[in-house]
């Protein structure tokens, strides 16, 4: 048994890392991208972290839905693991606060790397004597008193220092008015204001999260579960939360009904989290079901159910539009990451 929750513990892991010397921070680094790397880390040794979040991808994997151990097929889109400091909640329904916890439940996942229970993580970790090394000189711990927190901190970690490059859009914020062609510039005006789409990714005058941390329903997946609507929502409603989590993973139906399945309130069905778009033209399929299959057909989208929201259509001509997907490509840059040692919380200041 642990002495402190799972939760607490994490907590006491980040505090530590916070404070340790950059040579550790980087040496931890390090030790989290092995770690994210090894498919030894899964049931049958055949999928790793990366194999769902690939670099050249902009750490997506370019499919509707992932795939993991024995070729099973999970509900939900891979999200790009870029700039992860610049969200508050994690997974697409916000189900955990740290990016800690959230590290684990891959990992214990049946239909991702499908281990049952920490011991099994700690134990494909004690087969390595590198590992074991590593850890004993970071966290001056024995193999014999190695936790799952250990092994989640380090993942982090590595996937906190994964930074995305600047684009052009984050140079012309910063004053290089030629960093945007006029098309991108006039882009990003329809972007803040006739498109509406600031709204949910936010983006101010000098900064671009290009998120609101919120949650939002584009519709997605709703059509198909409106006529038994009233019943799943009252079924997962007398579920323990981690069974509903787990049903989430293998039901499309159930996956669908997004933030509710952490809430249980009504108004938060078919609600899930606004993801940034840094990248967007390289992170394709999108939606949190993987259900668009291209930029453009992922503007219309927005644009439809924005405008229902709204409550009137929002009616962009052929030329808008294409200044608009202008802009948005322009979110975009080949080099995928700037790696950081030291990884601090984003500041996001001037946001509208």
């Amino acid at each position: 048994m642990y002495r402190y929750t799972i939760a607490a513990l994490l907590m006491i892991c980040v505090a530590d890392a916070a404070s340790a010397p950059r040579s550790l921070v980087s040496s931890q680094i390090e030790l989290g991208r092995s770690l994210f790397q090894d498919k030894n880390l899964s049931l049958d040794r055949s999928v790793a972290c990366a194999s769902c979040h690939i670099e050249a991808n902009a750490f997506t994997d370019s499919r509707p839905v992932s795939t993991g151990i024995a070729q099973r097929h999970g509900t939900r889109n891979a999200p790009s693991l870029l700039d992860l400091d610049s969200y508050t909640a994690y997974f697409w329904d916000g189900r955990v606060k740290t990016l800690e916890e959230q590290v684990l439940f891959p990992l214990l996942s049946a239909t991702e790397m499908g281990l049952a229970e920490p011991a099994d993580v700690l134990a494909r970790i004690r087969e390595n004597p590198d590992y074991l090394k590593a850890f004993k000189k970071l966290n001056d711990v024995a193999p014999e008193a190695l936790q799952v927190s250990d092994v989640a901190q380090a993942i982090s970690s590595y996937e906190l220092s994964l930074t995305a490059v600047p684009t052009r859009v984050d140079n012309y914020l910063s004053g290089a008015l030629s960093a945007l062609s006029a098309a991108e510039q006039e882009g990003l005006t329809l972007f803040r204001g006739k498109a509406d789409c600031a709204q949910c990714h936010q983006i101010g005058a000098r900064s671009a999260p290009l998120t609101d941390n919120d949650y939002h329903s584009s519709g997605i997946g709703m059509h198909a579960i409106a006529p038994k609507l009233s019943k799943l929502a009252h079924r997962l409603s007398q579920m323990p939360t981690l069974e509903r989590y787990k049903e989430a993973q293998t039901d499309t139906e159930v996956a669908a009904l997004g933030r509710y399945l952490v809430t249980l309130d009504p108004k938060d069905i078919g609600k899930f989290r606004t993801p940034s778009l840094r990248n967007v033209s390289r992170t394709a399929p999108y939606m949190h079901d993987g259900s668009v299959d291209t930029l453009e057909k992922a503007v219309d989208t927005e644009l439809y159910y924005r405008g229902l929201d709204r409550g009137y259509p929002i009616i962009l001509s052929d030329v808008e539009k294409r200044a608009l997907l202008s802009f948005l490509r322009a979110l975009s840059i080949t080099e995928t990451v700037s790696e950081n040692a030291a990884p601090k919380r984003a500041q996001n200041e001037n946001v509208k």
